[in-house]
C-alpha cells in the first residue's frame, strides 16, 4: 500500500468511526432529552467532523506506524473511543443545538401538519 493509499484509508476509516460515534451520541442524547432526533440531527456538526478527520488520522498515523488494514481499523476505533468518544460528540451536539432552534422546528412541523384538511389533522392529533 502506497503512502497516499494508506493516508486515504486511515482518513476514510477515521471518518466512519467518527460518524458511528456521533450516531451513538445522537441516540444517547435523544434518550436523555426525550426529543426525536429528527429535530436536532440537522445540527450535527458534519463540517466539524470532516475538519477533524485529517488531523485525527495524521495524529493516529504518527503514533501508530502500521500498514495492516485490520490493525489500522482496530487502532483507529480505539483511538476515537479513547479521545473523541460519545461524551465528546455530545459536547459538539450541545454546542450546535439550542432549545430555540428545536422549538422552531417542532412548531414548523406542527403548522405543516395543521395545513392538512381538518378531518386528517384531527385524526393525527387524536391518535
Amino acid at each position: 500500500m502506497s503512502n497516499n493509499e494508506l493516508i486515504e484509508y486511515v482518513e476514510n476509516y477515521t471518518y466512519i468511526e467518527l460518524q458511528l460515534t456521533m450516531n451513538q451520541a445522537l441516540n444517547h442524547y435523544e434518550s436523555i432529552e426525550g426529543i426525536d432526533s429528527k429535530y436536532y440531527s440537522q445540527f450535527i456538526p458534519e463540517k466539524a467532523i470532516k475538519q477533524m478527520v485529517p488531523r485525527l488520522a495524521m495524529n493516529y498515523m504518527v503514533s501508530h506506524i502500521c500498514t495492516d488494514k485490520h490493525k489500522i481499523q482496530m487502532g483507529v476505533e480505539n483511538y476515537i473511543k479513547e479521545n473523541y468518544g460519545i461524551d465528546y460528540m455530545k459536547m459538539l451536539l450541545k454546542r450546535s443545538v439550542s432549545d430555540q432552534k428545536i422549538r422552531i422546528l417542532i412548531l414548523d412541523d406542527f403548522f405543516d401538519v395543521s395545513q392538512l384538511p381538518q378531518n386528517e389533522f384531527w385524526g393525527l392529533v387524536v391518535r
